[in-house]
């Protein structure tokens, strides 16, 4: 696989499959450890002490968040690449088609 952090490997954090630690949360102690290379322990009581406080300032914020307005969901045909360069010299260019700006879904 790809080494996303040449020279760092901390075990169950740098790794190349996407991992959801919601339920057991990797916490570091950035003053003595800035690199963040030494996970502090599930069962230490810095652990036991700091993550029930993180758990809740996380839980409050979900609490208060409001849906946004989506700003990026206009989708145009025109705007699309239908010439790229070089397109002209092998006759595969596209017409533009005219500009009809609607609102989309993009779903995720």
């Amino acid at each position: 696989g790809i080494n996303f952090c040449p020279g760092v490997d901390v075990e169950n954090v740098t790794t190349p499959t996407p991992t959801d630690h919601s339920d057991r949360p990797i916490l570091f102690n950035i003053l003595v450890d800035p690199a963040e290379r030494y996970p502090i322990a599930f069962n230490a009581s810095e652990y036991n002490i700091q993550v029930p406080v993180l758990q809740q300032v996380v839980s409050d914020h979900r609490a208060h968040l409001e849906p946004g307005e989506p700003q990026l969901n206009w989708c145009d045909p025109a705007v699309m690449h239908w010439a790229p360069p070089g397109c002209e010299e092998l006759g595969k260019c596209l017409k533009i088609p005219p500009s009809n700006p609607t609102l989309c879904v993009w779903p995720h």
